[in-house]
């Protein structure tokens, strides 16, 4: 995510924790991607239509770190990823584009 966003790394969490809500405990890679798509195809209404089409194998994020000392996460999303939490955002009443984030 670019430095100059200016959400906060509450949201953020918010957004991963789904994701991972979704996901996290899903080993068949099938149903992996099935439950990403579902999760994405969600958002869909709130994702401008410049977001492209809906990829099923396209990673919301790139890198995912756990710093396990001090229980601090990073991350970086992919332009996908970053679409969905934009979209993710509306949905919650937020908008990114006006700073109501």
């Amino acid at each position: 995510m670019p430095a100059a966003e200016p959400w906060s790394s509450t949201l953020v969490c918010r957004f991963v924790a789904d994701v991972l809500e979704r996901t996290l405990d899903i080993a068949n890679d099938a149903a992996y991607q099935r439950a990403l798509q579902a999760f994405v195809d969600e958002l869909r209404p709130w994702m401008p239509p410049i977001a492209g089409p809906a990829r099923s194998h396209a990673p919301l994020f790139s890198r995912m770190d756990l710093d396990e000392d001090t229980g601090q996460v990073s991350v970086a999303m992919t332009p996908e990823g970053l679409a969905c939490f934009r979209g993710w955002l509306r949905r919650q009443g937020l908008d990114p584009v006006a700073g109501t984030s």
